[in-house]
């Protein structure tokens, strides 16, 4: 292994010099070019992302760094231990690794590969606000392969598509903005959550779900474009704070498994910025604005447009963006809001809402589901755990731990204290969190 890492190592000085060292003539490159075969990946493709993703997850790991002699970006990830990606009951960061500007070497089914991550920043647009030039980042990922057949690349490539659906089935793809001068994003993978976790009334939850898959439908789509209608959807999840209204969003991506992305007003400087960061999201993602309502975006009594609070950008910039002439259509925007009466209308109207979802406090129905759900045995969360979206285990349930209570409680007498403890809950005063 020692032998073959030095190899690629000499490999990589010569293959990243080649074209830097005087008096190399252009025929040795092209020589050298016509025994590789090389795919290059741009920005927005999503296919970058899965490549990068595969990557950091099976070849950057911890106990290659000290025989790979590379330079790398590191980023701590700050992930809660949850029983439903089983995991334990250690808080740790994972720290994922990805390549930095030069090569990162690897194998896929016996074959060498190289990737090459170029990052660059160009003004792109001219913010109008301003006067200046906006940078953006501009990220280049390319695929070397000896050999010139496309074959490989191809089943590389096939190879990090199917890793990232195994990850979508069992995790929900959950981005945040890094803010107006920034391309890329934070990225975390959160295990899917159950909507039994969600503590609302089961029948608001059924229609949600069934209005989001109705949307997602590819005749649903068909339906808008024949009547002329924008194929978006909007929907506004409003309560007092701790409610659930981003868990419910992000359970929502995970059922129908798409990426969700968190942006954050505060940190948008103006109008340009705030388009540039909705042009860099998928076409069909779910966009989670939170605390819609402290961003302060309204008109006031003569109709002028306040700015959002310490920025710059306006609120017609904003619904230009949702809805406008050039917006992007297929995503789902889900708003949240602790005051919905502090909205402007426009912002909330038909087309832009379609759906006003109340999430309030604990209820009489709700905390016995709550209690019933925290105080479910061990066996019962180890096969819950280790079952399917098909509903078929996926592994045997272990035994409960002897010194576990709850396994000493029978379901009866679980269900009595459930009523008990929904019983002492005030009315109207408690969240679940």
């Amino acid at each position: 292994m020692a032998v073959i890492a030095i190899i690629l190592s000499l490999w990589e000085f010569v293959f990243y010099n080649w074209g830097r060292i005087p008096g190399l003539t252009s025929t040795p490159s092209r020589f050298v070019t016509r025994l590789l075969t090389s795919s290059i990946l741009v920005q927005d493709e999503p296919l970058k992302s899965e490549v990068l993703n595969w990557v950091a997850a099976k070849v950057l790991v911890p106990q290659q760094i000290v025989i790979w002699t590379r330079v790398l970006n590191a980023c701590s990830v700050s992930r809660t231990a949850s029983l439903w990606e089983g995991g334990s009951e250690n808080s740790m960061e994972n720290i994922r690794y990805l390549p930095a500007l030069r090569n990162t070497w690897f194998f896929h089914k016996r074959r060498p590969f190289c990737l090459q991550y170029n990052r660059s920043s160009t003004p792109s647009v001219m913010d109008y606000d301003s006067g200046m030039p906006v940078h953006t980042d501009h990220e280049v990922l390319k695929i070397v392969c000896f050999g010139r057949s496309v074959s490989p690349i191809k089943e590389f490539f096939a190879a990090c598509r199917a890793f990232a659906k195994d990850q979508k089935e069992s995790s929900v793809i959950v981005r945040s903005s890094l803010g107006s001068h920034h391309s890329s994003d934070q990225k975390l993978l959160i295990p899917i959550r159950p909507m039994d976790t969600i503590h609302l009334d089961e029948n608001i939850k059924s229609e949600i779900l069934s209005d989001v898959r109705d949307y997602l439908n590819p005749w649903a789509r068909r339906f808008y474009v024949s009547q002329a209608i924008p194929y978006r959807r909007g929907y506004l999840f409003y309560g007092p704070p701790g409610t659930d209204k981003t868990s419910l969003a992000i359970a929502i991506a995970g059922h129908v498994e798409l990426s969700l992305y968190m942006l954050r007003l505060p940190n948008v400087d103006n109008d340009t910025s705030l388009a540039l960061l909705f042009r860099r999201l998928d076409p069909q993602c779910i966009v989670l604005l939170e605390d819609i309502d402290a961003v302060g975006m309204k008109r006031d009594l003569s109709g002028a447009e306040k700015h959002g609070k310490g920025a710059s950008y306006t609120l017609s910039g904003l619904l230009n963006i949702l809805d406008g002439v050039t917006s992007q259509e297929g995503r789902i925007v889900i708003m949240t809001a602790n005051k919905p009466e502090g909205l402007d209308k426009a912002l909330i109207r038909r087309g832009r809402i379609d759906k006003e979802v109340y999430l309030g406090h604990v209820s009489a129905d709700g905390a016995p589901q709550m209690f019933m759900r925290m105080t479910i045995p061990e066996t019962s969360i180890e096969a819950r755990v280790n079952v399917d979206k098909a509903g078929i285990p996926m592994t045997k349930a272990v035994d409960s731990d002897p010194t576990d209570s709850r396994a000493a409680v029978d379901g009866e007498t679980r269900e009595k204290l459930s009523l008990e403890f929904s019983s002492r809950i005030p009315a109207n005063t408690l969240t679940p969190a």
